[in-house]
C-alpha cells in the first residue's frame, strides 16, 4: 500500500490582552490522501476571536489571571484514518506590552497542565500531547480552575493604566511513533 502524504504546516495566532483580546486564526493542517483519496486532516478548526483577562489591583501577593471571556474555542480535528499522537505548542511572538506607559510584563505568559506550570518562551513549549485517537478535542474546555493559559504576575508588579498586548504562537504538530 502506496500512501501519499502533503503536508501544509500553518500557524494558529492568538493576540491576548490584559483588559480585551483578540484571537487571529491562520490554521495548521497536515493533509494525507488516503488509498480512496479521501482527504485526512490534523487541524484547529476553531479558535478563539479574543481572550480576555481582569486585572485586580496587586497588592503583596503574586497574583494569577485566567481567562474571563473567550470567543469560541481552540479546538482540533483529526480525520486522519490512522491517527497518529499529535502535540500543540504555544511560543511567546510579543510579551505584553502597554503602548501607552511604554511598559512590559516579561514571562507574564505560563500555561499549567498535569500539575506542571510551564512559562511561555520565545523558543516555544509543547503544552499539550494527544497520545490517544480523538475526532475532535475542545483544548480550552481544558482551561479552567488552575490548568489552562493564564497570566501570572509576582507580588509588587507594577501595572500602569491602560491595555497590555501580547500575542501568543500556537502550533499544532503531527508527532511520529517511535
Amino acid at each position: 500500500m502506496d500512501r501519499k502524504s502533503i503536508v501544509s504546516v500553518k500557524k494558529a495566532k492568538l493576540l491576548l490582552l490584559v483588559v480585551v483580546s483578540s484571537f487571529m486564526i491562520v490554521g495548521l493542517q497536515v493533509t494525507a490522501e488516503g488509498d480512496q483519496g479521501s482527504t485526512q486532516l490534523l487541524e484547529f478548526i476553531t479558535a478563539p476571536r479574543f481572550i480576555s483577562y481582569d486585572l485586580v489591583a496587586l497588592e503583596n501577593m503574586d497574583v494569577s489571571l485566567v481567562p474571563t471571556v473567550k470567543e469560541n474555542s481552540l479546538m482540533v480535528l483529526d480525520s486522519r484514518v490512522h491517527q497518529n499522537p499529535w502535540r500543540i505548542s504555544a511560543r511567546v511572538v510579543k510579551e505584553l506590552h502597554n503602548e501607552e506607559a511604554n511598559h512590559t510584563l516579561s514571562e507574564a505568559f505560563v500555561y499549567h497542565a498535569r500539575g506542571q506550570r510551564y512559562v511561555l518562551d520565545h523558543i516555544g513549549t509543547p503544552i499539550h500531547f494527544q497520545t490517544t485517537a480523538v475526532d475532535y478535542l475542545n483544548i480550552s474546555n481544558l482551561w479552567s480552575g488552575h490548568n489552562g493559559l493564564q497570566i501570572e504576575l509576582p507580588a509588587g508588579t507594577i501595572i500602569h493604566p491602560g491595555g497590555y498586548h501580547g500575542i501568543i504562537e500556537f502550533t499544532l504538530e503531527d508527532v511520529p511513533i517511535n
